[in-house]
């Protein structure tokens, strides 16, 4: 009895790790002034000589456009090492132009032609090797260029969000899960990671810091390679982080051990015990609380997909002519469908948009919809997903920027001015609210992943029991 009970308890601490594992709070560094620094002392991991990748996620601040360079990673000085950075990525370099991101090896640089969107979260990695570089901006291929020589050596320590040049060239805004890899990562291995926690232990990782410390003047190196980040003074702000999710195998190994403990605990119950049935019922009870507290935010029930890209869809009225364009790409990161993540949708060819033209935006649609287009100079335009600005839609006349302050985009659901359904238009981000249509895509939730792994476990024992009883 007594070791059944145990046994149960075991399980139950699995649960309730794994739970505590898919809640944890994450930290980023915030940058909000000049002489902020972050440094990592030289050493042979750091000062990567051959096949490099850079990878780090960021959350600019509007603060970057007033300045001409901002770095985010760096080692280079005088031609040598490497850096990732922002920039201007137009010839005019005056306050407020457009900005890009950069990747710089052996002292030539490759710009980005999408602009630094100020707000969202991004992903950006810069990648040398076979006479290449390239610089991918959430997970998509934004530049590259030939570049023949590889990154080359230098004593220099490693700097995040500045630099070895001054304060001027510190960062603005957040910046959180910075990797090194010694590998020139491909575009798939870096989609595959990028949305993910790693476990430290990846081929071709040097270093690795994801600032989840929440306080004090140390960051360490999660790859086990000692690379020890010290806060300097003053130092960034601790503040909220890019939330990831746990490597697979984390979930999944979890839900296997709780399951396998409760399978055992249950058979090794004797039938007729008084406590049989409360214990099996707890058991039970208690395993699928913890499951159903992992769901993600409501969603509505027409959601379809497009079999062109595998991606979900919705249609969200709930807020009706409520939410700014901004909240709405907040509301619509927040959902999930079928453990996909959310965010406002993007459509970048025209099969996407008949489709979303033809199955969510007929009746009972409203008149129109925020979807995930930005602008910062009115000019310039963008996917929040940081996904290629190529294919366009836009109602006769637009964009115009009438009111002055038009940097998002909606897409019109009924003939409205003489304009059909599916055009789009560039509108004000605080005159006027909308509902929104979410796209969903990209990696499962834990929910997914810890489910995955107790239905495989189960039917494993299952059919280890039925094998014993023929035998």
């Amino acid at each position: 009895m007594k070791s059944r009970l145990v046994t149960s308890m075991f399980a139950v601490t699995f649960l309730l790790l794994a739970q505590q594992t898919a809640l944890a709070v994450s930290y980023g560094l915030g940058f909000s002034q000049d002489g902020q620094s972050v440094v990592v002392p030289n050493s042979s991991w750091v000062d990567v000589t051959g096949p490099l990748t850079v990878e780090a996620w960021v959350k600019p601040d509007a603060g970057i456009l007033a300045r001409g360079m901002d770095f985010i990673v760096s080692k280079q000085m005088g031609g040598t090492g490497y850096m990732l950075d922002t920039n201007y990525n137009t010839p005019d370099w005056s306050p407020g132009a457009p900005h890009g991101f950069g990747f710089e090896t052996a002292g030539a640089q490759t710009g980005g032609a999408m602009q630094v969107q100020i707000g969202p979260w991004t992903h950006v990695a810069g990648v040398w090797g076979e006479g290449k570089r390239r610089l991918y901006v959430n997970g998509q291929l934004d530049s590259e260029s030939t570049a023949l020589t590889a990154p080359t050596s230098n004593p220099l320590e490693l700097w995040l969000g500045s630099s070895p040049f001054g304060g001027d060239t510190n960062w603005r805004g957040t910046i959180d899960e910075v990797r090194i890899w010694g590998i020139a990562r491909t575009q798939a291995e870096i989609q595959s990671t990028m949305n993910r926690y790693l476990t430290g232990q990846e081929n071709g990782l040097r270093a690795y810091w994801t600032f989840d410390e929440g306080q004090g003047q140390i960051a360490g190196d999660y790859s086990g390679h000692g690379n020890t980040a010290t806060l300097g003074s003053p130092g960034p702000s601790w503040v909220a982080g890019k939330d990831l999710v746990p490597e697979p195998s984390t979930f999944i190994l979890l839900g296997a051990g709780a399951l396998t403990l409760l399978l055992y605990a249950w058979r090794r119950w004797k039938p007729g015990d008084p406590k049989e049935a409360f214990m099996k019922w707890f058991m039970v009870t208690f395993a699928g609380v913890v499951a159903l507290s992992w769901g993600g935010g409501p969603v509505e029930a027409e959601t379809v997909l497009w079999p062109g890209n595998g991606h979900y869809y919705e249609r969200v009225d709930d807020f009706g002519h409520t939410l700014y364009w901004d909240q709405a790409r907040d509301q619509a990161a927040s959902r999930s469908y079928q453990g996909l993540l959310g965010h406002l949708a993007t459509i970048t060819s025209q099969p996407e948009q008949e489709f979303i033209t033809n199955t969510l935006l007929g009746p009972p649609a409203q008149d129109y919809y925020w979807i995930g287009g930005w602008t910062q100079d009115y000019v310039h335009w963008g996917w929040i997903t940081g996904e290629t600005w190529a294919y366009t839609n836009w109602a006769a006349g637009k964009p115009n920027n009438f009111y002055g302050d038009e940097h998002a985009l909606y897409a019109y659901a009924q003939y409205l001015q003489g304009y059909p359904p599916g055009v789009w238009d560039d509108y004000s981000v605080s005159r006027v609210g909308a509902p929104f249509l979410v796209e969903y895509e990209g990696v499962p939730e834990p929910c997914t992943l810890t489910l995955l792994g107790v239905g495989v476990i189960s039917l494993l024992a299952y059919a280890w029991r039925r094998w014993r009883r023929v035998g």
